[in-house]
């Protein structure tokens, strides 16, 4: 298997699928970064050209380290972020601006900065901090003014800055969650619920998905719906620290007219918390005695479709740990496949043909003369660590979503199933074409948990004409005929098992219930 022609396909892949996306949002200040995909993707081709694998490895390792290192790291900031731990947050911007082409990450570690000052109660130097970006017309001065007005707790001055500058709101959607906050905290909550359901599609795909959830959160807690405040705590929220936690808890107990509980709750939080939380509390206190904003029934037909909304995005789209109680098998199949691999190195070498055939690689001779074992055995080989690394992040991307769905059993069974079965399309394809190779990798599985991803998607949509589901499907497919490219273009690798093993698995899975049901 020769590496650097999967390396050249994955960058060429990448770099072109997302300078495509940015040519097509037409955005402000990504000149640099079509340079920079420019210069990889011709580094890349030139390396093809002149079959000089060390640019396609340099192409490579800039997309590693330009690319695809600075949205990893970008991830665990805003995990920092979104848990208030805003001195590891800046650290982690200041790193990411080192790797990163856009300018803004120096002055977000800024920003975060000052918002550690407010923890610190020192408001006014924060303030200075923030007052420096105001002006800027980029997402950290988005983020300047948008936090001073609520350190400062003048949420009536922001709604107004909102109706002046929606331009920035349709450029910057990230910025709604704070938007939908504004109306809530001033009481306007039936303008809350009609600017939710204004910007419905745009909310349920906007990136990252924690803004979407806090998009939730502002209305369900503002409108009293407390079960959907702790569903939205319970998954994609739960990053948010416990005192926060606690408030938005205490919040949808105010609305819904639980004025006692939400009063004890709000005493109870007020010696831990720093000054400006302190001041959004004291005012929650001061109301406890006003009646609840009632819900008309239009605005109850709101909040309904997006309690199902949200339902839709739990059961379908949530994004489950590799590491999770809910992942045991997948744990299992990876730790089984590492101890393989280490077994391939001691006893000979990943690479070496004879090696891997001893320890049970598919070869049709073989298998038809009775050795039915290597069908098994050879879903457990790789042939080096690429190999390896490719299928086993495959199938912690995609995988728990589905053992969560099926528990451990029956993903077992459906990663067999469709291991099995691709490696017997291997075997019946060889027997036709009349070549006999070995065949080794869990890919074929992998590509049956794909495939029974779509069935998860395809019911979804189905049973209860879940958008949601319907786009995932779409996404299922996508990755399917990109992985059909990807083999087309690679002699070695087999398009036979990869496409045997989607099919499998789909039908399958098609099969057996699921625990996907929706929500009582």
């Amino acid at each position: 298997m020769d590496y650097s022609e999967i390396l050249f396909w994955m960058v060429c892949l990448s770099c072109g699928t997302t300078l495509f996306a940015i040519l097509r949002r037409r955005q402000s200040g990504v000149r640099s970064w079509i340079i920079l995909y420019t210069l990889i993707l011709l580094t890349c081709v030139t390396g093809r050209w002149t079959n000089q694998a060390w640019l396609i490895y340099a192409a490579s390792g800039g997309w590693l380290l330009f690319a695809i290192a600075p949205a990893v790291i970008a991830h665990r900031y805003l995990i920092c972020f979104f848990q208030q731990r805003y001195l590891a947050a800046g650290r982690l911007a200041r790193t990411i601006a080192w790797l990163h082409l856009a300018r803004g990450w120096w002055k977000q570690a800024e920003i975060c900065r000052a918002l550690h000052l407010v923890q610190q109660n020192q408001t006014a130097a924060a303030t200075e901090i923030l007052n420096r970006y105001c002006n800027e017309s980029s997402a950290v001065g988005l983020a300047a003014v948008v936090n001073l007005y609520r350190i400062a707790d003048r949420w009536d001055e922001l709604l107004k800055w909102f109706a002046a500058n929606m331009d920035r709101l349709r450029e910057y959607p990230v910025i709604l969650p704070t938007m939908l906050r504004a109306q809530g905290e001033t009481g306007n909550i039936p303008g809350l619920i009609a600017s939710f359901d204004l910007y419905r599609n745009v909310i349920l795909n906007i990136t990252p998905t924690l803004q979407r959830d806090l998009c939730f959160l502002s209305l369900f807690a503002f409108s009293g719906r407390r079960q959907a405040v702790e569903r939205l705590f319970a998954g994609g929220l739960s990053v948010l620290p416990k005192p926060a936690q606690k408030f938005w808890l205490a919040t949808a107990d105010l609305a819904a007219g639980r004025s006692a509980e939400a009063r004890a709750e709000f005493e109870n939080l007020l010696p831990e918390t720093e000054s400006v939380q302190q001041r959004v509390i004291q005012r929650r206190l001061a109301q406890t005695d006003i009646p609840p904003v009632m819900i008309s029934e239009a605005a109850s037909t709101v909040l309904n479709e997006a309690e199902s909304a949200l339902d839709h995005v739990e059961r379908f789209g949530a994004q489950r740990g590799v590491l999770s109680k809910h992942a045991r098998a997948i744990q299992t199949i990876i730790v089984l496949n590492a101890l393989m691999f280490v077994a391939e190195l001691r006893l000979g070498g990943s690479t070496n043909d004879g090696n891997l055939h001893w320890l049970g690689a598919m070869y049709p001779p073989d298998v038809l003369a009775g050795q039915w074992w290597r069908l098994v055995a050879a879903m457990f080989l790789h042939f080096g660590p690429l190999h390896l690394l490719m299928n086993m992040l495959g199938l912690a991307s995609i995988g728990p979503l589905v053992e969560y769905a099926f528990g451990f059993r029956r993903f077992l069974l459906i990663y067999f199933v469709a291991g099995i079965g691709s490696m017997a399309a291997v075997l019946a394809h060889a027997a036709i074409a009349h070549a006999n190779h070995i065949t080794v990798g869990a890919s074929g599985s992998v590509m049956g948990i794909v495939g029974a991803t779509g069935a998860l998607m395809l019911r979804g949509w189905w049973r209860e004409n879940s958008a949601f589901a319907r786009r995932r499907l779409f996404v299922v497919g996508a990755i399917i005929l990109t992985q059909t490219f990807f083999d087309a273009m690679i002699p070695q690798i087999s398009m036979t098992a990869h496409l045997s093993g989607a099919v499998i698995g789909f039908l399958f899975t098609l099969l057996l219930r699921d625990r996907l049901k929706p929500a009582a």
